[in-house]
């Protein structure tokens, strides 16, 4: 997976699931598949994050997308 596909999944998400439930769902099972791909840390760990500034950018515009609101 390439972090263009990514950014591709989650515009799709954004434009095709109402907001929720099913999109705060959609958003956490790309945000696994992010962890899987690119090693992404379960704490902070700022020395990886030095490393790897557009994942975890990405990660956190996610993130950040999610609402919780259910």
């Amino acid at each position: 997976m390439k972090l263009s596909e990514v950014q591709d999944r989650y515009e799709a998400i954004l434009h095709n699931i109402p907001s929720g439930q099913a999109q705060d769902k959609a958003l956490s099972d790309l945000m696994d598949d992010m962890k899987r791909e690119f090693d992404v840390p379960l704490l902070q760990d700022l020395a990886w994050e030095r490393e790897h500034p557009a994942v975890i950018a990405m990660y956190r515009k996610i993130a950040n997308t999610r609402t919780f609101d259910y």
